[in-house]
This record gives structure tokens, sequence and C-alpha cells, in this order.
């Protein structure tokens, strides 16, 4: 992982427990190049698994990986939020996964004006 998107990953952790009171809710973050970005950065199955968990249900099993902390095994999103989180140059935006696939390229306003603004 790079650093742009480490530290994107450490502020959208810290925004999550300070901001986020929306209940259980799927998350794919990205690191746009610039103010915009293309549905294409979003791999195919990232954007079955956000709409899954949002209209049916979505099962994860954790990874046995031996080391550190893992809360539990698995868990199952079932008509969650789901959502892509985009960093931008100008600032993070949060987009509804339904939002989100009717466009094929987004740039920071367009975002900001249908999605939240983050920071």
């Amino acid at each position: 992982m790079h650093k742009k998107e480490q530290t994107f990953q450490t502020k959208f952790g810290q925004w999550m427990r300070e901001k986020w009171w929306g209940g259980s809710a799927a998350f794919e973050l990205k690191v746009a190049k610039g103010d915009e970005i293309a549905l294409s950065a979003f791999r195919k199955h990232q954007i079955t698994a956000l709409l899954a968990s949002k209209r049916s249900q979505v099962h994860y099993k954790l990874p046995d990986t031996g080391f550190g902390y893992k809360p539990f095994d698995s868990f199952v999103l079932r008509r969650s939020g789901a959502f892509a989180v985009i960093l931008f140059d100008s600032g993070a935006v949060m987009l509804d996964i339904e939002i989100l696939i009717k466009q094929k390229r987004w740039d920071y306003k367009g975002a900001v004006d249908v999605g939240r603004k983050l920071w």
C-alpha cells in the first residue's frame, strides 16, 4: 500500500470513529489522481460485493493470519449501507454505490453535489 493510501485509510478510520452513526455498512476506499476518477478504478468484484451488501447480503470470512488481533471469524452484511469513499486532491467524498455506478467518470464537484463531503 502506498503512503497516500495508508494516510487515507488512517484518516477515514478516525472519521468513522468520530462521526459515523449510519449503522452497518460496507466501504471501498479509492485515491483519485487529481480531482477525477473513472468508474473503471473500481474492480468488478468490488462493485458486485457493495451492491450485494446493499440489496441482499454478503458473507465474509476474515483471514486466519495467525498473528495480530482479529475481532471475530466472519460477518454478514444484509441490506446495509454500501459506499465508495474517494479521496480527491480537493477532499474526500462518500458516494452511495447505486449513485456511483450511474456515471462512468466522477469529478470532485459532481461527487460533492450528490454525495457526502467528509473533509
